[in-house]
């Protein structure tokens, strides 16, 4: 009897555990167990389990990730194929105090290992630190990560099985602004390296400020979108994607962004190709060793105190002019009646530029003026179609000036060329340029 009782405790034990959907004939006393009973019970249930569970079988929403071998794991193809991103919500908000909500939303999230994992989260409240940045990360397991720092500090390095979401900056008393950092779409695959919309950069004349506007470009085949300005200052270390300040005076300074949409700065222009690290061709990427950084801009500081912005107008994204022009020459440099060879432009045309917008003046009491430009190592000649002319003014005081484009050599230079009367009134300023990579 007791044998019975405990074939009867596993036949139950198994039903119940495996919640199948098969019958088994209840027994109403001893007198009816038999093998033939037992045979066809147990018969029913290893024909279910070999070969024949299906989706009744399992529970609703029972199977996760680590369920899944690496072959069939949806993760692990998206993972392999597609970069982490933030769908929606998911970002700190103001406040008028140290505490409130981030909001709702989805994020799909990388793991260490390369899985992606749909993370989704309800509105969350958190209370900041005072006088602190606060970066915000989501993990794969859908818990909120803070790394705070001192203002103005560094970006810290992501945690492990994280996305980075936004920086939170408060002051003593409140929330004061929330600069968000979120990837808001997913990569399909694309190889363009090279795409590039909007990321203007933007400067304040009123303040002195710059920021870097809305936009969408690659970084390798990760797609980055921008919904909203980037703030940047020039003082700033955390803004350096060296960790420290590289403010300076006559020197430009260029703006990048890499795979996880971090928009940094650095005094070092671009040094690659594309993300293959190729060198041949335009100049698209700084890579610092470790990651590469996508080119949006660059600007120069001029030799006002510790250095500042010199003003400028980023005109749609590749032409941009100068608020105030840049002398590159005038009659002191140059020699009437020759050409005057290698005429630096660096200081109004950055490494990411071979074209020029220059401003060309002459003058000359009793004879023909011009004031010819070419690019550095050329054969262009003094045709007065390349540059600006004026005819002979006899007794009358004569000269000239206007606008022209001229290209440069790789290096930014360009040749020179005055007639031989002209006098001390002979300039070139460069007043804008037009970048290569865009």
């Amino acid at each position: 009897m007791k044998r019975i009782i405990l074939v009867l405790m596993m036949m139950g034990f198994a039903l119940n555990a495996h919640a199948g959907l098969i019958s088994i004939q209840t027994l109403s006393d001893d007198s009816q167990v038999s093998y033939t009973y037992l045979n066809t019970s147990f018969n029913t249930i290893k024909n279910e389990f070999n070969g024949g569970i299906d989706s009744d079988n399992i529970e609703d929403a029972s199977i996760g990730i680590a369920d899944m071998a690496t072959a069939a794991s949806p993760a692990q193809r998206e993972g392999d194929h597609f970069n982490a991103y933030t769908k929606s919500g998911q970002q700190p908000v103001t406040d008028t105090d140290l505490t409130s909500d981030i909001t709702a939303g989805v994020s799909y999230v990388k793991s260490d290992a390369g899985l992606l994992y749909r993370v989704a989260t309800d509105a969350t409240s958190k209370t900041y630190t005072a006088s602190k940045d606060t970066w915000v990360y989501i993990d794969i397991n859908g818990a909120f990560q803070y790394e705070e720092q001192a203002l103005g500090a560094a970006q810290p390095t992501t945690p492990s099985n994280s996305l980075l979401l936004a920086k939170a900056v408060t002051d003593a008393t409140k929330i004061a602004s929330v600069v968000d950092w979120r990837v808001l779409s997913i990569s399909l695959g694309t190889s363009d390296d090279f795409y590039s919309r909007g990321f203007r950069l933007l400067w304040d004349l009123a303040i002195d400020r710059l920021s870097v506007d809305s936009g969408v470009c690659y970084v390798g085949t990760t797609r980055i979108a921008k919904t909203s300005t980037t703030g940047l200052t020039i003082s700033t270390a955390g803004d350096y994607i060296s960790g420290s300040s590289d403010r300076t005076t006559e020197d430009f300074i260029f703006v990048y962004v890499d795979n996880e949409g971090n928009i940094k700065m650095d005094i070092i222009p671009p040094n690659r190709h594309d993300t293959a690290g190729n060198t041949v061709g335009i100049l698209y990427y700084y890579y610092d060793g470790t990651e590469y950084w996508r080119v949006i801009g660059e600007f120069y500081l001029n030799a006002t105190g510790s250095g500042n912005i010199n003003g400028f107008y980023d005109l749609d994204g590749r032409e941009v002019m100068h608020n105030i022009p840049l002398s590159v020459a005038g009659s002191g440099d140059l020699t009437p009646g020759e050409w005057t060879l290698a005429i630096a432009c660096i200081k109004g045309i950055p490494d990411t530029s071979t074209l020029g917008i220059f401003g060309l003046e002459c003058y000359d009491g009793d004879s023909e003026s011009g004031t010819y430009i070419r690019p550095g190592g050329s054969n262009w000649t003094t045709n007065h179609s390349n540059g600006v002319y004026a005819e002979a003014g006899g007794t009358d005081p004569g000269g000239i000036s206007g606008q022209r484009r001229c290209a440069t050599d790789s290096s930014q230079k360009i040749d020179c060329y005055i007639e031989a009367g002209d006098d001390s009134h002979s300039n070139v300023y460069v007043e804008g340029y037009v970048r290569n990579y865009k």
